[in-house]
């Protein structure tokens, strides 16, 4: 009766633990897929070396990989660029860009410039815009 009691004080914290394996696994697939995500082919995009005065044009192609439509509020980045995004919402699944044309003349130095992302969707959890931060880079050459 002793080794009965021992064995299953010794079994009991791993079949409680195999448990909360079992229903951690299961919370995480069943929100693992948020309902608004945008994925970048790239974040952060590299121009190189430019000659001061071009005009560079290129673009942030992205999917709606979420669960829900997204719909893009406002794009905004420094007076050197004008940036253009989709006035239509963006279904799961579907793709879109934002397109950037750059004016290297408005600068005097090399930098890194934002490219700023606010979505008419909300964050569920504090009511907020969401909001994504892009990059670009370049380098002044002849």
């Amino acid at each position: 009766m002793k080794y009965i009691a021992l064995g299953f004080f010794f079994l009991v914290p791993f079949i409680m633990m195999g448990q909360k394996k079992a229903i951690s696994q299961s919370a995480v697939k069943q929100f693992k897929k948020s309902p608004v995500e945008m994925t970048f082919e790239k974040e952060n995009i590299d121009l190189g070396t430019i000659k001061k005065g071009n005009i560079e044009e290129f673009e942030f192609k992205f999917e709606n990989t979420g669960s829900e439509a997204i719909e893009i509020q406002l794009v905004s980045a420094c007076e050197c660029s004008t940036v253009d995004w989709p006035s239509t919402p963006i279904t799961p699944g579907e793709s879109g860009s934002i397109s950037v044309k750059f004016d290297s003349g408005k600068k005097e130095v090399e930098e890194v410039v934002d490219v700023d992302v606010i979505l008419k969707n909300k964050d569920k959890a504090t009511g907020r815009s969401i909001f994504k931060i892009l990059s670009f880079t370049y380098q002044f050459g002849e």
